[in-house]
Parts: C-alpha cells; structure tokens; sequence
C-alpha cells in the first residue's frame, strides 16, 4: 500500500522523543506503595524483580556476545545463499530472487 508522507518524518524525528519522554515519565512515577516504579513494578516481591533483571541482563549479554563473537551464533544462522527461479520468465530477464536456506554442515 502507500506510506503517507509525514510517517518517515514521525519516525524519525517525532516517535523517539515521545518515547523518551514516556520513559522518563515511567521512571519517575510512584507505585501504590511510595516507590519507583522502576524497579518496583506493581509492587511485586523482590525474587520476581530480580528475575526480570535478570532476563533483560541476560538478553543484552547474548546480544553483545554476538557483536564480539559472532562465530558463536554460526550454527543458528542460514548458512547457503542459492538463487531461486520462480518461474521461466524471470529466468530469462535474470530476475534473481535469492533466498537463504539452512543447512547441517
């Protein structure tokens, strides 16, 4: 379908400072105890705010395991480019719609 004109402009330079502004607003709110909601989310016990942390903190370490070593992450990743034809037609232009396909090496 079209993109409206304004939905780069919004995306770019209009939706990240709202979403900045609700952060900070999120930050600084109070739960029905007194306390920040950051860290104190709907006033659950400690263990549960701890294994949140926890997920999050794991989630950014396997993400920056992936920028340092990214050979670690090989055995999840497609492997082998091959182009795929769809029909005669594109094979006479040369229309070449590649797709990745994974294979056990």
């Amino acid at each position: 379908g079209k993109m409206p004109t304004m939905w780069p402009y919004l995306v770019k330079h209009f939706i990240p400072q709202i979403l900045i502004i609700l952060f900070f607003n999120l930050t600084g709110s109070k739960n029905e105890l007194g306390e920040n909601i950051f860290g104190h989310y709907e006033a659950y016990p400690f263990p549960f705010q701890i294994v949140g942390i926890f997920l999050v903190v794991l989630v950014f370490i396997i993400f920056l395991m992936g920028l340092k070593r990214p050979d670690l992450f090989q055995k999840i990743a497609a492997l082998d480019e091959q182009p795929m034809w769809s029909n005669s037609k594109d094979r006479e232009i040369g229309v070449d719609n590649v797709y990745l396909e994974m294979s056990a090496k």
